[in-house]
């Protein structure tokens, strides 16, 4: 499928006030239609894909196989650039509502247990990458 903003425009992109993201399928004269994408998987790159897209204007169905949401797992790490990415889908306070730093995340010695790095996070990390890590 080819991205058209209308028949007799040229191409946009999705930070351009009038895109509207349309399809054109087979060829010739064919009638555009909007643009609709099927997303497979709730996790956090397919909901986040899926929060860009619609605010590009697209139309997005997120297919998820799990039955409910549930907590799996110890927790999730979101790095600086993750949480630039989730700041410009309007998504940081929300985030923030729900989460914390973590003192550190540091690396040890498998056999001896003694730390090979520490990166501190928190308000320092914020300061020098820009979001919080």
């Amino acid at each position: 499928a080819e991205h058209w903003s209308g028949p007799d425009s040229g191409p946009r992109r999705a930070g351009d006030a009038a895109f509207k993201p349309r399809c054109r399928q087979g060829g010739g004269d064919a009638m555009a239609k909007p643009l609709s994408v099927a997303i497979v998987g709730a996790g956090m790159g397919g909901l986040a894909t899926a929060a860009a897209l619609r605010r590009a204007g697209v139309d997005v169905t997120v297919y998820e196989q799990a039955s409910k949401f549930a907590r799996i797992g110890a927790g999730i790490q979101i790095g600086c650039n993750a949480m630039k990415v989730l700041r410009a889908l309007g998504l940081e306070a929300r985030m923030r509502g729900h989460s914390f730093y973590p003192r550190s995340w540091n690396n040890r010695d498998w056999r001896t247990g003694d730390i090979k790095f520490d990166m501190i996070f928190g308000e320092s990390a914020e300061e020098k990458f820009g979001a919080p890590c």
